[in-house]
């Protein structure tokens, strides 16, 4: 195995999470639009809905048109998800509400174990980048939660017009940081996008399952983000 060179890192669910549930803010944000969602329900149907969704990448369009296709995306995946808990009667004001607040670093939180790896990887002279299957609000994101400054790119599907598992991301973000694809070590939680994606482009790849404890597969598996350190001599 090649040593490592480079490390990419998904974002949703690796580096950050919603500060609270998708479906707690869901129904929250509802409330003042007289609508009452069931966290519960909004759960299932938001697992169910995403899982039918198309990838989030829309190929080579102008870039002056990705953020209307990104709102729209968004708006039929929201629009499906509330009417089967039960609908909201302002939809549109609603979802313009809720599209805005997950924009915010406010909506996010920075799991514990980031800021460890990132700083020992700065220090061994790592570079690093963000390999995501988001959109453009990723970025102002990142920056408020001052994670930004740690990577030398941000490559999200929407703006690479391809996602992951597809090999292109992976590719575009190795050539970014220009190094080969066996040197570089990709990190996420997704086992079909992040790790069968990476490999598929010939990078290295771990899971992280921050709740597999004496489970994990250690070939395959992290339980903590630090543990990467151990990989990087």
């Amino acid at each position: 195995m090649e040593p490592i060179e480079a490390v990419t890192l998904d974002a949703a669910g690796t580096l950050i999470a919603p500060a609270r549930s998708v479906s707690e803010t869901y129904a929250t944000l509802a409330e003042p639009f007289g609508a009452k969602l069931d966290a519960l329900v909004l759960s299932a149907a938001f697992g169910k809905q995403f899982a039918q969704m198309p990838p989030m990448a829309f190929g080579n369009v102008p870039a002056a048109e990705i953020e209307a296709k990104e709102r729209t995306w968004w708006h039929q995946l929201v629009s499906g998800v509330t009417q089967e808990a039960g609908g909201v009667a302002d939809f549109d004001d609603y979802f313009e509400r809720l599209y805005a607040y997950f924009a915010t670093p406010e909506a996010w939180t920075v799991y514990d174990d980031v800021w460890p790896l990132l700083d020992g990887l700065k220090q061994r002279d790592i570079p690093m980048a963000v390999v995501s299957n988001f959109d453009s609000r990723l970025l102002p994101v990142l920056e408020g939660l001052r994670l930004t400054e740690c990577f030398r790119t941000v490559v999200y599907s929407t703006q690479a017009g391809t996602a992951k598992p597809g090999t292109a991301i992976f590719e575009s973000a190795a050539e970014q940081l220009q190094v080969p694809p066996p040197v570089c070590l990709h990190i996420g939680d997704n086992l079909e996008a992040d790790l069968e994606g990476a490999r598929a482009a010939g990078m290295q790849a771990r899971l992280i399952v921050r709740k597999a404890e004496d489970q994990a597969d250690k070939r395959n598996i992290l339980t903590r983000l630090t543990d990467v350190l151990a990989l990087v001599k």
